[in-house]
């Protein structure tokens, strides 16, 4: 969020990460939910096809950045939902790295 330099691929899983992981407020009615769905599957879609189409980045580049993204953004204040997604994640990737 204040960082001045970086590796761009942990920027673009960064976005992916907070696009597909961050939940709605509490309350927000089921019919919006639904939409923000649909609108969020897009917008990944989109980004996604924007960068990786330049081939600078690969998915491979940004994938190395999604377990250290997530586990970064669990010491931030997010909702309980959210927080139970990104513990998914961060589970999941390790479980798949041991061999």
């Amino acid at each position: 969020m204040t960082g001045m330099r970086g590796n761009p691929a942990g920027d673009v899983a960064r976005t992916l990460v907070l696009l597909q992981m961050g939940t709605m407020p509490d309350g927000t009615p089921d019919e919006a939910v639904k939409k923000f769905a649909r609108m969020r599957e897009e917008l990944v879609k989109e980004y996604t096809r924007q960068y990786f189409g330049g081939g600078s980045l690969s998915q491979t580049d940004v994938d190395a950045w999604r377990l250290p993204v997530a586990a970064a953004r669990l010491t931030e204040w997010i909702p309980e939902a959210e927080k139970a997604n990104l513990l998914a994640l961060v589970r999941e990737a390790l479980d798949g790295s041991v061999t």
